[in-house]
């Protein structure tokens, strides 16, 4: 009876609510309300510091709106863009709030996983090695992120 199955429901796209709390979509959904902002902030800021002569150089020199966006301005964009690739990366990977209350404890994530082994059966030894795990992986995330953007200015993109 929410906002969103609300307006389906009246628009004719569904039949039938959709059931999202205590559903893994459910929690991709907030999470990606939760998140966007601050990558919306974060392009917006990359984006404000590209200097827009260059955009207009290559206009004159006869790209059309999109080559020169490919050409100048998606290059010169690329560290903000993995900047909040990254940050949305760790934001959601480390939240445990928005999982727990829309998943109602039946969504696993890393961060649930890690409490209720943790705390419901008090196996810490078992937490702390999911902990370490999980950070393995966001370490070797982070690292196929710095290895891509040093590709990247290898290159020339940047």
């Amino acid at each position: 009876t929410g906002f969103l199955n609300s307006l389906l429901l009246q628009t004719g796209l569904i039949d039938r609510p959709l059931n999202l709390m205590f559903t893994m979509t459910g929690v991709v959904i907030a999470l990606v309300h939760f998140t966007l902002p601050i990558v919306v902030v974060m392009l917006a800021a990359a984006l404000s510091h590209i200097d827009r002569n260059l955009e207009r150089a290559a206009r004159s020199l006869g790209a059309g709106r999109i080559r020169s966006f490919l050409t100048v301005t998606l290059p010169l964009s690329v560290p903000g863009i993995v900047a909040a690739a990254s940050t949305a990366f760790a934001w959601t990977f480390s939240a445990f709030a928005t999982p727990q209350m829309i998943g109602g404890g039946q969504v696993q994530t890393i961060s649930t996983l890690v409490y209720q082994v943790g705390f419901a059966s008090f196996n810490f030894p078992l937490a702390a090695s999911l902990s370490l795990v999980g950070l393995l992986f966001t370490l070797a995330v982070l690292a196929l992120f710095n290895a891509g953007i040093g590709r990247l200015e290898r290159i020339g993109a940047h």
